[in-house]
């Protein structure tokens, strides 16, 4: 790491506090936006836990109205939102995939990754980005 890293990494840390509370705010709005929403289930906060929100990760169910991929393109094509699909399972990877793996593997990673999508949860996003983008997975649920 360089001097010039370090210095601005020392700047980030003294915001990550802020930073963290401005994630939990963003995720709360969403939480209260979505809850009732048929077919999504939204993240487990633990009551005795300290969530940093790195992600707001929503699992689209069999009963919502559309699949993973289908809900992703809509999102962005019509809306302007980009979600993410994090975390493939590992054995799907294109040098795993070269060594001989394949699907069907891993079936509960497999189909867990089939269901996740992530909301972004920047720290940076306006009430009204929040808003928007709450009323967007809404449209897309038939809600």
């Amino acid at each position: 790491m360089t001097d010039a890293q370090a210095a601005a990494g020392l700047v980030q840390l003294a915001r990550l506090d802020g930073f963290n509370a401005r994630r939990a705010e963003i995720a709360a709005q969403l939480t209260e936006r979505l809850r009732d929403v048929p077919g999504l289930t939204l993240p487990h906060v633990d009551a005795d836990g300290l969530h940093t929100w790195h992600l707001y990760v929503l699992q689209l169910e069999p009963e919502f109205s559309m699949t993973k991929r289908d809900f992703m393109w809509e999102l962005y094509t019509r809306f302007g939102v980009k979600a993410w699909s994090h975390y493939m399972p590992i054995h799907l990877t294109g040098p795993y995939v070269a060594q001989g793996h394949a699907p069907g593997e891993c079936p509960v990673a497999e189909a867990a990754y089939e269901r996740y999508v992530s909301l972004p949860v920047h720290p940076r996003l306006t009430d009204e980005a929040v808003d928007y983008m709450a009323g967007a997975v809404l449209q897309l649920s038939d809600r």
